[in-house]
């Protein structure tokens, strides 16, 4: 039990870093943005812009449906979906144990609960491992341009690495595709790899997308079997 409330509390401070890694991304080398150029509206063009425009995604049953990654993902029935509140609990409780090691601050947090959606947070039925999927806007914590998925992990990295009770250990970034969508991952341990936590990061547009799971090694399987029913949105 102790261990599973642990997962808990780290997946917290997990969440909130990936939340906040925008903001505090202020000292990264950052590409000059490309230069603008005027396109023409026209019928097909306007179709382009409205399928580009960010939208959260929503459930069917178990199956949850994200438009602007198109990617589809199903959950063993029993599982627990939670809540707007239930998200913010965990988001708070992540902010807290940052501040008390001195990550972020509470204006961070108040800029970056305008800048991020989050499209839902899982808890498997054995409560040993969860999945979440956030989307932070970064156009306004890098002044327009942009970031990498690589550049974004940089910062959570620092983050986490700050929280010295944890022991976060890192793996090199690794390419993944998922729903034919080629995704970095940052596959991340703590407490000694009591704690295993995975981290797939997209950027697209104004915005990175994250796909988060944390668990127990004896829930690795479970884990990678929920990744690997991922699919491209029909």
């Amino acid at each position: 039990m102790i261990m599973k409330k642990n997962i808990l509390v780290l997946s917290a401070a997990f969440f909130t870093s990936a939340w906040l890694a925008a903001c505090n991304s202020g000292n990264q080398p950052f590409p000059e943005p490309p230069a603008a150029t005027e396109i023409k509206e026209t019928e097909t063009t306007a179709e382009v812009k409205k399928t580009a425009e960010f939208s959260t995604g929503s459930w069917d049953g178990y199956t949850f449906t994200s438009p602007w990654l198109n990617l589809t993902f199903t959950f063993p029935e029993d599982c627990t979906i939670s809540t707007e509140e239930d998200i913010k609990k965990v988001l708070g409780t992540g902010q807290e144990i940052l501040v008390n090691n001195g990550v972020s601050n509470e204006v961070q947090y108040k800029v970056a609960e305008f800048t991020t959606a989050y499209d839902f947070m899982v808890i498997l039925p054995d409560q040993s491992s969860n999945f979440q999927l956030v989307h932070e806007n970064i156009s306004v914590a890098t002044l327009g341009k942009g970031m990498s998925a690589s550049q974004y992990l940089d910062t959570v990295k620092e983050q986490l690495g700050a929280l010295e009770d944890y022991s976060y250990e890192f793996k090199d970034y690794e390419d993944v595709n998922i729903g034919g969508q080629t995704f970095t991952k940052l596959s991340v341990s703590a407490l000694g790899g009591a704690m295993l936590q995975d981290y797939y990061c997209i950027s697209k547009g104004k915005y990175i997308s994250s796909i988060i799971a944390s668990y127990i090694p004896d829930s690795a399987e479970t884990v990678e079997a929920v990744m690997a029913g991922v699919t491209a949105a029909k």
